[in-house]
């Protein structure tokens, strides 16, 4: 703390004011104090660590020794530089304050702006006079207390009873403390001074916010047992004390869990995050309506993703295809008008493309009984018999003109995936966009890439050659 005001108005010296106020700490506690006086709070802090257990130690007020002090101060000695950093430094043969200005220029390419102007601040002796600003929100909450040497753990890796009563009396009064000024944190720190006043820190950031006194417990009990497992042998303190912070205001505007989303409220639906329905406060039925369209929104987007920029839509063609989902769908051979329903239409183009039968009447919606393979075969038997020419020809594909045997599967499926393909050089650039309804989709997005005039020319192109496929068999 600054001791200014307290030297002005009793005129007298720093040191004999720091004097008073350690054997006033000895005689009220019966505990030891160490101290450092100095120009500003980073200097007295190095300060106090030299005449531990029971001295102080005053640095002059003179520039030169003040620069003089820093630069040969170690760099695992400056506060605010912790094992990881103090290790990067020193792989960079920086091991002193003074090594940070002879290689200012190395470390400004390999470290942030703010680190390297931290250094270099330190280095020249530079710290702050504020003990206590008072400015801003509170960045964390500790309590500590010091006690005579104590043995934290015994043989092994278990806690002392007094350690473990004093870690229970602190995580109960920072809860208090944490309670009163409704805070609650994700970062927990625990501090132990050892008998030889080396001060050993550890912490550990949680996924849920703490302000609980069973859970500070926990976690500096986890924390504790930490520091036992990288010491060997039974280890006594003289302090210990716990830290909270990384603080989230209980009641301010967070992200929001499942819990809260789940829990009591006075709305009777929910809204589906993906879609926007509102649908009845059913957790079941809820999610398995979330799964389907994020399975859906999934599956259009890979589509979208899946197409060269060439053949890739528009908004507005876009917009057009999903409108024309709705409507009725035109048979490429003869022109029929049908519902949307992919799979009796499939069996329809099929039935027209395998014979001469032409449909004179929409489909509805039950879809049509599919045909026998003896009917079938009955229709292609006929078909050929009519035109003279022997079933045994080869039969030529009337999209990529591609010859077959005259198997009447393989030559099905065949053309199934010229249509699907978009391979016709008739259709040109046709686009794949969808596959979720067969076939179908492809056709109605190429022609729609297309002017009228296009269209109109592809429908008469693409059945002419199909029926004058028909025609010739």
């Amino acid at each position: 703390f600054s001791i200014c005001q307290a030297v002005v108005s009793t005129q007298s010296t720093g040191g004999n004011i720091v004097t008073e106020l350690r054997d006033a700490i000895y005689t009220a506690t019966n505990l030891t104090a160490s101290a450092g006086i100095s120009c500003n709070t980073f200097l007295s802090k190095v300060c106090s660590d030299l005449n531990k257990p029971n001295g102080q130690y005053q640095l002059p007020y003179d520039r030169e020794m003040v620069q003089d002090f820093a630069s040969n101060l170690a760099i695992t000695k400056v506060p605010g530089i912790g094992r990881v950093q103090s290790a990067l430094l020193v792989a960079l043969d920086v091991h002193k304050l003074s090594d940070v200005i002879e290689k200012r220029g190395l470390l400004w390419n390999l470290f942030t702006p703010g680190s390297v102007e931290f250094y270099l601040a330190r280095a020249l002796g530079l710290g702050g006079t504020e003990v206590c600003s008072g400015e801003g929100g509170r960045s964390s909450m500790s309590t500590e207390t010091t006690f005579s040497d104590t043995p934290v753990n015994t043989n092994g890796h278990e806690l002392t009873k007094e350690i473990t009563e004093l870690l229970h009396e602190l995580s109960e009064t920072l809860a208090q403390r944490l309670k009163a000024e409704n805070l609650t944190g994700y970062t927990m720190s625990l501090k132990l001074k050892l008998s030889s006043f080396e001060v050993l820190q550890r912490s550990k950031t949680v996924n849920f916010a703490v302000s609980l006194g069973p859970d500070i417990e926990r976690i500096g009990s986890e924390l504790l047992k930490l520091v036992i497992r990288e010491r060997s042998g039974v280890i006594s303190a003289r302090l210990l004390g716990v830290r909270l912070s990384n603080f989230v205001e209980t009641g301010s505007t967070t992200q929001r869990s499942i819990l809260s989303f789940a829990g009591k409220s006075e709305n009777k639906q929910w809204e589906c995050p993906v879609c926007g329905v509102m649908l009845p406060r059913q957790l079941v039925s809820f999610n398995k309506h979330v799964d389907m369209c994020v399975g859906t929104s999934a599956r259009e987007d890979a589509l979208e993703n899946t197409d060269p920029p060439e053949l890739q839509c528009t908004k507005q063609e876009v917009e057009e295809s999903k409108q024309s989902e709705a409507s009725d769908w035109e048979c490429p051979v003869c022109g029929e008008l049908f519902p949307p329903v992919s799979i009796s239409f499939n069996k329809h183009v099929d039935i027209c493309i395998m014979g001469k039968t032409k449909v004179h009447s929409k489909v509805k919606s039950k879809s049509p009984q599919k045909p026998t393979n003896s009917q079938i075969n009955s229709k292609l038997n006929s078909a050929t018999n009519s035109s003279g020419i022997a079933s045994t020809q080869n039969w030529s594909c009337p999209i990529c003109q591609q010859s077959f045997p005259p198997k009447l599967v393989s030559f099905n499926r065949h053309i199934d995936n010229c249509i699907n393909k978009g391979a016709s050089s008739s259709t040109g650039n046709a686009a794949e966009s969808s596959s979720k309804i067969g076939r179908v989709p492809t056709l109605l997005n190429s022609r729609k890439r297309k002017s009228s005039d296009d269209q109109n020319k592809e429908n008469k192109s693409h059945k002419g050659s199909i029926m004058k496929y028909f025609k010739s068999i």
